[in-house]
């Protein structure tokens, strides 16, 4: 009886990955990723994105000055050319489990598949937290400099729902801005920190390294998995900031010209009622032309909402397809009903209110796919005694109409 090697597995792999079985794992948890449309055909160096933002203003009740207004006039639409990035992540299986379990296909399977699934998974949750995030790639901030402490130091994060972007064993650097700035150290040297304990309910992680008094670790630093810095996807951040964008340009635009209508709208809602925040935002948003369908948010301001609602909240059930499902409550705006929806990846203190048919998620192939253009998702390891599993993504979320689209900022 033959035993269970690569080559004899390959079929059965591809099998259980197909693409609705990897859609099923990459979809599941992440309520925007699995909505936003996908464009899985995104060739080219970049992907025009062009958007009307004004009229050609040659009118007027007098003839003579229309004709001249409208040969001098002419705004031009914008055009976002839209670039993607690229994420990796990558799992191994050791030539021991191999052998150790050639006998038994069943064994092999299951160390084979907890790592592919495991691969899938970490590329998923970079990319669900991503779309929500600036190109910086920032995942958290520092909420106070660490105290002094051998082999091991903690860290408290600005806000602790974010708490659900970390995982044991990444690497992280601490930056004193999101772009520009300096690295910070923990001992004067170090800027590498290993993740060895995640608390999820205070918003603390352990680190290893010894900080003493050397380090420059402050408060409102931002961290990030190292490697990512500046190369990560423009996610809701980018699009529609939370603060008014600058001129500088933004995928080729400028978008000062017109800052409602090419990067989104802005609502404070600080210090009140969560539910009469996010109507003032939809109906903001429903002003300036836009039929927001979907408002997410973090889990905290979600359960805010229905406290806020009370007796007078009405859950939905939304189904993406029949794998992969959310649940939400649905609120009144100005033109129509807003499904409101949480998401863990969503930064916390913040909601948007997104007109969902003007998204789209650009990739080659599946957003998280097997990089197997060579036809064998198994590569032999050329440094170690073991075979390992790629996955990537070359994505990018683009917008053609961020005018119709809005931010609360909730506290």
């Amino acid at each position: 009886m033959a035993g269970t090697d690569l080559t004899n597995f390959e079929p059965l792999l591809k099998e259980m990955y197909s693409d609705d079985n990897i859609l099923n794992l990459v979809y599941k948890d992440n309520p925007f990723l699995a909505l936003v449309p996908k464009v899985e055909d995104a060739q080219g160096k970049y992907i025009p994105k062009p958007v009307i933002f004004g009229n050609p203003q040659g009118r007027s009740r007098t003839f003579s000055e229309a004709k001249t207004r409208g040969s001098e006039t002419n705004v031009e639409p914008a055009s976002f050319f839209v670039t993607r990035v690229k994420d990796y992540s990558i799992a191994s299986v050791d030539n021991e489990t191999i052998l150790a379990s050639e006998s038994d296909k069943g064994a092999f399977l299951k160390a084979a598949t907890t790592a592919m699934d495991g691969a899938i998974q970490a590329l998923t949750r970079s990319l669900a937290i991503s779309m929500y995030r600036p190109a910086s790639g920032y995942y958290g901030r520092v909420l106070a400099e660490p105290t002094t402490h051998a082999t091991t130091f903690t860290l408290t994060l600005q806000e602790a729902e974010e708490i659900t972007n970390f995982e044991e064993q990444q690497v992280l650097n601490i930056w004193s801005a999101a772009s520009g700035g300096s690295a910070r150290t923990s001992d004067g040297a170090e800027t590498d920190f290993v993740v060895v304990g995640v608390d999820r309910d205070s918003g603390v992680l352990t680190l290893e390294a010894t900080y003493n008094g050397s380090g420059t670790i402050a408060a409102g630093d931002f961290i990030f998995v190292k490697g990512d810095r500046g190369l990560s996807l423009s996610g809701l951040m980018s699009w529609i900031p939370t603060t008014a964008p600058t001129a500088t340009p933004f995928f080729n635009v400028d978008r000062t010209s017109d800052v409602t209508r090419l990067a989104g709208v802005r609502q404070d809602g600080r210090g009140k009622p969560i539910e009469e925040a996010l109507l003032d935002l939809v109906t903001r948003v429903g002003r300036e032309g836009g039929k927001p369908d979907y408002i997410l948010m973090n889990y905290e301001e979600y359960n805010d909402l229905i406290k806020s609602l009370g007796s007078k909240v009405q859950y939905i059930d939304l189904k993406v397809n029949a794998a992969v499902g959310f649940r939400g409550v649905e609120i009144q705006g100005p033109k129509g009903p807003v499904k409101c929806v949480a998401d863990q990846n969503c930064p916390a203190g913040f909601a948007w209110a997104l007109q969902m048919d003007t998204w789209e998620l650009l990739s080659l192939g599946k957003a998280v796919r097997v990089i197997d253009t060579d036809g064998m998702k198994w590569l032999r390891n050329n440094d170690s005694d073991g075979v390992e599993i790629r996955i990537g993504s070359y994505s990018q979320l683009a917008c053609r109409g961020p005018g119709f689209n809005g931010v609360a900022q909730l506290k």
